[in-house]
């Protein structure tokens, strides 16, 4: 008798434990990305510690690395390469990581010529300008655990020679890189930031 009442306090526990978590990621699993990190610098990429940003279903780096291709792989020939890991924050919707990277113009044309045979096209971004010049492509779009999607794309720019690498998280179900990348507050700064050559209000073109 006491054998069977302890499994049933033990099935109420575990009963009742399943129901508040669920409780508590329907109301506030959102929130769960306003606490993650924001971080940038190389050194996250080339050591993969990036990996370990995020918890339980929000693990979002674990994710992410396994889209991103290794450090090896894009540092070779590189002139310059940059990474950011950013949480959700102020207005953004998505958490987003992105590994962007310069080339010479020999390496960069091979590398966006075999890109743009991946995936397919994620129409273009609209808001940042300059967009003749540049190619989205989803190589991949999915939903994870926690209800997100899950989207990665390469974005080739030709202004500049860089190949930009991103795995963006956003709970909406976009169509194409407009959509997605108009919720990413991250996405715009960084673009801005390390594509200048694309950038109007940077180089004077209207």
């Amino acid at each position: 008798m006491k054998l069977r009442k302890s499994h049933k306090v033990i099935i109420i526990v575990v009963s009742a434990f399943v129901i508040l978590l669920t409780l508590f990621l329907c109301f506030f699993g959102d929130y769960l990305k306003y606490l993650q990190p924001y971080r940038e610098g190389v050194e996250y990429y080339s050591d993969g510690s990036y990996s370990k940003f995020g918890f339980g279903l929000s693990r979002y780096g674990k994710i992410a690395a396994e889209y991103l291709p290794e450090y090896d792989e894009v540092a070779e020939n590189a002139e310059y390469i940059q990474f950011v890991y950013s949480g959700g924050w102020g207005y953004s919707k998505t958490v987003d990581v992105f590994v962007a990277v310069k080339y010479d113009e020999e390496t960069y044309i091979a590398q966006r010529d075999e890109i743009l045979s991946q995936g397919e096209s994620f129409g273009e971004d609209f808001h940042i300008g300059e967009a003749e010049c540049r190619y989205h492509r989803l190589i991949d779009k999915k939903q994870v655990a926690n209800g997100d999607y899950v989207y990665y794309v390469i974005t080739c720019c030709d202004k500049d020679k860089s190949i930009m690498y991103s795995v963006m998280f956003d709970d909406l179900d976009h169509e194409d890189m407009g959509s997605l990348s108009i919720h990413s507050h991250p996405y715009y700064n960084f673009f801005r930031e390390f594509h200048t050559e694309c950038i109007p209000s940077v180089n004077g073109n209207s």
